[in-house]
């Protein structure tokens, strides 16, 4: 635990300078989703929008968290730059409600840390920018142990805005996705409401701990796809493909497979998640990335299996709007 905090401190020292977080995080492997928008894709809630969300600041149980921090043998005398005074207790109510976790920031440098059985870990990124946002519980990959979903803020020169898991098993955080994407604007700052849905915000506060934030445009959602967490996008298309095309190039191939599917009755499709968890249905490789197009004319979308450090054994499953496989192809 005290080389897992070391590590921490480190980069929190130098990650404006050196990070690994860029337009796809390398924290996991899987292909960034997108979906396309319709009347029924999202339900955006729109009375969040315009509102100013108050964060939840005060001191109780600071002294037990510097207790802590201050009795790990830390290199290089961090501990030093953490003083009492400027610690908050930040732990969001639909936190608390349901954990024991509570969650402390420092208002000068915006260290942020989560606390969880009288042990301290670094739970975002922080140096160069506002830190700990917000949080949500949610046990993401299922294992029973309640987790969190997290917004923060960091980066010296360039501003990142981030949506990160922290796994309160392993006590490590993810990172999902961040703002550098193209289709926000990359100053913009991020916020995850408790329905899961992220939105860019603006942000105020008395200092850096009592943070106040309004959001102001819904950007996407973060789903479970396979036990991973997923960022997925409502403000651009999925990318397009020939269904005809695709017809014509690979229907003759050896791994072209035209029956014997499980989807095989009509449902009613809303969502992408939806036409994903229908072709993992059928999908029978091992995957680590996923990637999703659509044939807006014959209304096919095609979902794409494979391993993204290993070249060929992909798997495409090609299902129509009714959610009913037409055909899967074996990549070599």
């Amino acid at each position: 635990m005290k080389v897992i905090l070391i590590l921490f401190l480190v980069v929190f020292v130098f990650s404006g300078c050196n990070s690994n977080v860029n337009n796809k995080p390398t924290d996991i492997n899987i292909t960034e989703l997108t979906t396309e928008i319709n009347n029924h894709d999202f339900d955006t809630n729109e009375l969040l929008i315009g509102d100013t969300i108050a964060g939840n600041c005060n001191k109780d149980c600071v002294s037990e968290f510097m207790t802590a921090l201050n009795s790990l043998e830390l290199e290089n005398d961090f501990s030093t730059e953490f003083k009492e005074e400027n610690c908050y207790n930040v732990t969001p109510e639909s936190v608390s409600e349901v954990t024991d976790f509570k969650i402390f920031k420092f208002s000068d440098t915006c260290a942020s840390f989560v606390f969880i059985d009288n042990e301290v870990f670094g739970i975002c990124n922080s140096f160069g920018g506002y830190g700990f946002v917000n949080a949500v519980p949610w046990d993401y990959d299922n294992d029973g142990n309640i987790d969190l979903l997290v917004a923060s803020s960091w980066g010296s020169g360039v501003h990142r805005s981030e949506i990160s898991v922290f796994n309160t098993k392993t006590k490590e955080y993810i990172a999902i996705y961040n703002n550098m994407s193209s289709y926000i604007n990359p100053c913009s700052d991020l916020f995850v409401a408790d329905d899961f849905k992220v939105y860019s915000c603006n942000i105020n506060g008395n200092n850096y701990a009592n943070l106040s934030v309004t959001p102001y445009d819904f950007i996407g959602t973060v789903s479970n796809i396979n036990g991973i967490p997923v960022f997925v996008s409502s403000n651009e298309k999925l990318s397009s493909f020939s269904y005809d095309n695709f017809l014509s190039i690979y229907k003759d191939d050896c791994g072209f497979v035209s029956s014997g599917f499980l989807n095989i009755e009509k449902v009613v499709v809303t969502n992408i998640d939806q036409v994903i968890e229908l072709a993992e249905k059928e999908c029978t490789v091992e995957y680590d990335g996923i990637n999703v197009l659509y044939d807006s004319k014959n209304k096919i979308y095609c979902v794409s299996f494979g391993k993204e450090d290993y070249c060929g054994g992909n798997q495409d499953i090609l299902i129509n709007k009714d959610g009913v496989t037409q055909f899967i192809y074996y990549g070599e």
